[in-house]
């Protein structure tokens, strides 16, 4: 049974750089959190915001201290929920999460806050740890905003991945499936598209993907795209291609080391 968590002076927080906005402006408020002590590896809760007064134009999680989301942070109703993990952990002072795009609706004082939030230690035990939650508060007044878009820029692609072709008897009935992952240092990943074989068509995806293909015998494409529309693409060889190859570079080197041989021993 697990002990009491130590109090520490560990937070997650909504932050946001504006006071004062005007209806129709949008706004960003970040959600941070400061871990000052042992790493985290796992975080939960939900944003709430008053949604008369507020509506929400965009969630973009990228570069977020957050490596893999088991809930996205996404709109459910009045409020935004995520929950995610870092493997390995993290810790550090100011770490992204995810940031928010708001529109202010209504004149009035609107308050983002953090509410039912968890965070757990990377401790083999995931230990609950105390923490505080802390709200951004603005004014909305009436009249027109001269700064009533966010411009965000995103020119760069999604980082690089490898996918893991595996099988369980406990996922898919045995069958075997395709894990992906991959990060965006923008706005975030918008979704992956995947497709068995060269000639087939795109189709979007979630990792575990369930293979149609279980022979594993053609090429998987799959494409990470971005908020912005960046593209990573990667490939995954067919078992047959891959071991043709792996033959094909066997008997390359055994002609080389043999051609090698020949001219040491004179004998072209």
């Amino acid at each position: 049974m697990l002990g009491p968590s130590t109090v520490t002076a560990e937070e997650i927080r909504a932050h946001t750089h504006k006071a004062f906005v005007r209806v129709g402006e949008e706004f960003v408020v970040s959600i941070l959190v400061d871990i000052t002590e042992s790493p985290v590896n796992a975080l939960e809760g939900r944003i709430t915001f008053p949604d008369k007064v507020l509506s929400v134009a965009a969630i973009h999680d990228g570069n977020s201290s957050i490596n893999l989301w088991i809930k996205k942070p996404h709109l459910d109703e009045n409020q935004i929920v995520f929950a995610g993990i870092t493997p390995g952990g993290f810790v550090g002072i100011g770490k992204h999460l995810f940031s928010i795009v708001f529109v202010a609706e209504e004149a009035g004082m609107a308050s983002i806050d953090v509410q039912s939030s968890q965070i757990r230690a990377h401790n083999g035990q995931a230990t609950i740890i105390q923490h505080t939650a802390r709200s951004a508060t603005l004014e909305i007044a009436h009249g027109d905003s001269s700064e009533r878009k966010e411009v965000f820029v995103d020119t760069e692609p999604p980082e690089d991945f490898v996918p893991i072709i595996a099988n369980d008897p406990n996922v898919f009935g045995g069958d075997w499936f395709i894990v992906f992952q991959t990060q965006d240092k923008g706005l975030g990943i918008d979704r992956y598209m995947i497709k068995e074989g060269k000639w087939s068509r795109y189709r979007v995806a979630e990792s575990p993907y369930h293979l149609q293909n279980q022979s594993r015998d053609v090429d998987i494409y799959i494409t990470a795209l971005d908020v912005a529309g960046n593209e990573r693409y990667v490939v995954v060889l067919g078992e047959t291609k891959s071991s043709n190859w792996m033959v094909v570079s066997v008997i390359v080197l055994g002609v080389g080391a043999l051609l090698s041989w020949c001219v040491r021993r004179r004998l072209f």
